[in-house]
């Protein structure tokens, strides 16, 4: 793999000891030569030139998908792989 995608159901990130380990994580995966992409929740300005500086590639969010009505291609779509 090149890439390594974690997340956290969080609302928004708060600055405590589970972001320093969510830090600590994206430097630890860095520092393999894989790329590291996170979906954590909002962010502020800091927090975002934080995981920058360990090494994060992307950032993703819920909030940048432009559809308004994307909660209904959860709702639709089939996980299960037999169907």
């Amino acid at each position: 793999a090149s890439r390594l995608c974690m997340g956290a159901a969080w609302r928004e990130v708060r600055d405590n000891r589970d972001f320093d380990k969510v830090i600590d994580m994206v430097k630890a995966v860095n520092a393999l030569d894989m790329e590291v992409c996170c979906t954590l929740g909002m962010l502020n300005e800091a927090q975002a030139q934080r995981l920058a500086d360990a090494g994060l590639y992307a950032y993703n969010h819920p909030n940048h998908i432009p559809n308004r009505n994307s909660w209904l291609i959860c709702q639709r779509r089939s996980f299960n792989r037999n169907q």
